[in-house]
């Protein structure tokens, strides 16, 4: 594959360090956020302790999806996605695009075994 992209292992290391944030750090302080996200967020813009809760507690619901897209990564040039990465490779068909990846979060009551008969 030519581009790099996020597969469920990565996922993992992401629900592990939100929840690592959520039990370790947010009992501190949320100003220990700015520290790590960096200076070119606006104080008044940084998540808070609510915000990485709700991240931390809705993240299982998430889905990876992959789609081809415009290398820039402005523009879905196929309204098709895909469950496995190889699967949009294939599809590009075109030096022009690259595969790009999704993270869906699926509604309580949403049925994800549909999306994942997509090929």
């Amino acid at each position: 594959m030519s581009h790099r992209v996020m597969t469920p292992r990565h996922m993992l290391v992401l629900q592990a360090a939100l929840r690592f944030w959520q039990d370790e750090m947010r009992p501190h302080s949320t100003d220990l956020m700015a520290g790590y996200i960096g200076d070119h967020v606006p104080e008044d813009e940084l998540p808070d302790a609510d915000d990485v809760a709700w991240i931390a507690d809705n993240f299982h619901r998430s889905r990876l999806r992959y789609s081809v897209i415009s290398l820039d990564g402005n523009q879905l040039l196929y309204d098709r996605l895909y469950v496995e990465p190889e699967a949009a490779e294939q599809a590009i068909g075109t030096a022009e695009a690259r595969v790009g990846t999704l993270l869906l979060l699926m509604d309580d009551d949403a049925d994800s075994g549909d999306l994942n008969a997509i090929d």
